[in-house]
């Protein structure tokens, strides 16, 4: 929640200075150099505001409990390791309480294959965090290409006037150079 206070009083800025500059630059022409400033100040705000979103990140920790493949493989190698176990020493003869019994590869794989089980699924239990972004790429994504929009389309209104203006004027002096007793006037298409 922290993180969208910031964002929505920056949200609210950018409207504030959008309705500011826009009363402002009705009151300058056309072609005003301060429309194209007041159009970038608005595109770099909007820009800087879909990147602030971009980089909002939350944490998730999640409890990550082991699969049936790591159970599984974890109870393959213990159950192996006892194998060659029982392959290394032979038959083993186990007391339990006066009575004794003889633990062959058959047990000793099953006492493996547990202990292996066991260790897999302790070792494989465990805390994760991940970071995940907080606003959806879906909401600041159009953001940053409107900024860019509005950021661009001024200097290139900008260029197209200053076009307009240079022809205008080549075509003044193209009347000019007509001389005043010449009626044939060149004319703008």
């Amino acid at each position: 929640m922290r993180a969208f206070i910031p964002a929505v009083l920056f949200a609210l800025a950018i409207a504030g200075v959008w309705i500011y500059l826009r009363r402002r630059s009705r009151k300058a022409p056309e072609s005003s150099a301060l429309r194209t400033m007041h159009q970038r100040i608005i595109g770099g705000a909007i820009i800087l505001y879909g990147l602030y979103l971009a980089t909002l990140t939350g944490t998730v920790t999640k409890l990550v409990i082991p699969g049936l493949g790591a159970l599984g493989g974890g109870a393959a190698a213990g159950a192996g390791v006892g194998l060659l176990t029982a392959l290394a020493i032979g038959t083993v003869g186990v007391v339990t309480g006066g009575a004794g019994f003889a633990v062959g590869a058959g047990y000793m794989a099953l006492i493996g294959g547990g202990l292996g089980l066991t260790g897999s699924l302790v070792g494989g239990i465990g805390l994760k965090t991940l970071a995940v972004p907080l606003v959806t790429p879906w909401f600041w994504a159009p953001l940053l290409v409107l900024g860019l929009y509005v950021f661009l389309g001024a200097s290139k209104r900008n260029a197209i006037k200053q076009q307009q203006n240079l022809e205008q004027l080549q075509l003044s002096e193209a009347n000019k150079s007509q001389g005043p007793g010449n009626s044939m006037k060149i004319q703008a298409p």
